[in-house]
């Protein structure tokens, strides 16, 4: 392929492509149900053979099935098969949920700690090939914590990172041009914590605190480069790479940013609409249910192959070390340092909605379709949403008469399981 034939499509060549473009605002489509959008990814991740991540949450391993749901997100799933990919819709919602109470109890504390925190952004060039830019930065990011671990041990510091991986791929009108066919570009770059401190045993006179912190990030960003350059990619550090020191009012706002990205829950899928000339892996998926484009649909299921058995979100030994040590604290009621958080943890703690569904009743709504909808409906009444539908399937989940469920098909109770399966598609689908 000659750098001539290597050229950007142009707005009306793109408009061929799709007249409707999401991206610029031209056209605003329905935003489609997240029953709607988790069917398609899983129909998806079948066609390229992730039985695991198709099958999620389908039916109970368990005697019984047991939903907790708070401020509007599945926060705890138990008694259900789970595949815990990181690309579920369903799985990466309740880790990120976990993941940001942890992100706002480890950060607060790490900086009272004597830590310097950094929000770090490396990137590289966009590619057509989406398993070569995946892997390329894979290669960058595996230099790079050789090259941390190193620069960690030589300087005797302690060091505790949190980083996620994002796919962001173009729209339409910035889609290439090869041949007579138009393909997307994806760019995929990672976010990171990172938390720096001084050992005590550290003395070197020459070495103050910021000049300590910079030399163990140079040394983190040259193993960077040097992985990039291995798999046959490169970056530009006034522009593909970024380090900001974080501040105390930036705390709540990283987490959220980074929990957000490494999520494929539905509320992200709703809400994460990059402007400009890019769409997030989260958008991509809305606009294939929109759109159906062929090359949107391919450029899809590659991410999900590159993927298969690879970790998107990265954290150090030493940041589970430090929540297992606030887990620890919080025991022993030894929280000076953490009482806001605390306080906010019990309040969000009294908000928490659980149901418990046995294994019979569950199979019901598996064969009627609406499984996924219960867990819907459990999220949605965790801030009020739908609550009366939910008081509703409480009192028939409680009201069980002296009954067998499984023996009794014909009686009233399951008239009324039929009567809530039909109200349930018809609130939640609508």
């Amino acid at each position: 392929m000659t750098p001539a034939s290597l050229t950007k499509a142009t707005n009306s060549e793109s408009q061929i492509i799709s007249p409707l473009d999401s991206c610029n605002g031209r056209f605003v489509s329905p935003s489609p149900s997240r029953h709607a959008l988790r069917t398609l990814h899983k129909r998806l991740c079948w066609e390229v053979g992730l039985r695991s991540q198709s099958e999620c949450s389908s039916w109970a391993v368990g005697d019984s099935v047991t939903i907790t749901a708070s401020n509007g997100r599945i926060t705890s799933l138990s008694g259900l098969n789970q595949c815990g990919g990181a690309l579920c819709p369903r799985c990466s919602g309740i880790k990120s949920s976990q993941d940001r109470s942890n992100l706002d109890r480890v950060i607060p504390y790490a900086m009272s700690s004597g830590f310097n925190a950094y929000f770090v952004t490396l990137t590289q060039n966009k590619k057509i090939n989406v398993a070569g830019s995946i892997n390329s930065l894979r290669s960058g990011l595996s230099s790079m914590t050789t090259a941390l671990r190193n620069a960690r041990r030589a300087l005797n510091a302690e060091v505790i990172s949190y980083g996620v991986i994002e796919n962001v791929i173009s729209c339409h009108e910035d889609r290439v041009l090869i041949g007579n066919k138009f393909y997307n570009q994806i760019h995929s770059h990672y976010h990171q914590i990172i938390l720096i401190r001084k050992s005590k045993t550290y003395s070197r006179k020459d070495q103050t605190s910021c000049n300590h912190d910079q030399t163990i990030l140079d040394k983190m960003i040259s193993g960077y480069e040097r992985g990039l350059k291995k798999a046959g990619s490169y970056v530009s550090r006034s522009n593909g790479i970024d380090i900001q020191q974080i501040k105390h009012h930036d705390q709540e706002n990283i987490s959220k940013y980074l929990t957000k990205v490494s999520s494929m829950a539905y509320e992200v899928t709703l809400s994460s609409n990059k402007e400009g000339k890019s769409r997030s892996f989260h958008q991509l998926l809305k606009d294939i249910f929109t759109f159906n484009d062929t090359e949107d649909i391919k450029t899809y299921k590659q991410i999900l192959e590159a993927n298969i058995r690879k970790k998107i979100i990265f954290r150090s030994r030493s940041f589970g070390a430090m929540v297992k040590e606030l887990d620890a604290l919080e025991e022993d009621e030894m929280l000076c340092q953490l009482e806001d958080t605390e306080s906010k943890r019990e309040e969000t703690k009294c908000k928490e909605l659980t149901v418990e569904i046995s294994k019979d009743i569950w199979k019901a709504f598996s064969w009627n379709g609406v499984s996924d909808l219960i867990l819907d409906l459990v999220s949605d009444a965790s801030i009020g949403k739908n609550k009366w539908l939910f008081d509703e399937l409480n009192y028939f989940l409680s009201d069980d008469n002296g009954f067998k469920f499984r023996y009794h098909r014909g009686t009233n109770y399951y008239k009324r399981l039929k009567s809530l399966v039909s109200l349930l598609e018809e609130v939640m689908l609508s």
